[in-house]
């Protein structure tokens, strides 16, 4: 995943990029792997949202407590991050449940 603003969502795998305060003016991104999952079910999709935070966090970083400013330009990256993938995110959750659907 890539933590950028503005972020972009690719096919294939969840990557995220966002050129952010809390990152180098140069786009980063993270590959998600999410083939391992089962989408249809709650377990698959808490593991997908928590390899999306790890990502998130790993690409904006943490400020330190004492940054009031690197604070709001992480809590700002991170919420550009969770944006772009979002969509992403929501079709490959339905393409689960899809997928669910047909096997009855």
């Amino acid at each position: 995943m890539t933590l950028l603003p503005p972020c972009a969502a690719l096919a294939g795998a969840l990557l995220v990029a966002c050129p952010g305060a809390a990152q180098p003016p140069d786009q980063v991104s993270r590959h998600i792997a999410h083939a391992d999952l089962d989408l249809s079910s709650g377990a698959g999709v808490a593991m997908l949202d928590q390899r999306i935070g790890i990502a998130v966090r790993d690409l904006c970083g943490a400020p330190s407590s004492s940054d009031i400013a690197g604070r709001r330009a992480v809590r700002l990256c991170r919420a550009d991050a969770r944006e772009s993938i979002g969509a992403r995110r929501r079709a490959l959750i339905a393409a689960g449940a899809g997928a669910r659907l047909a096997k009855r």
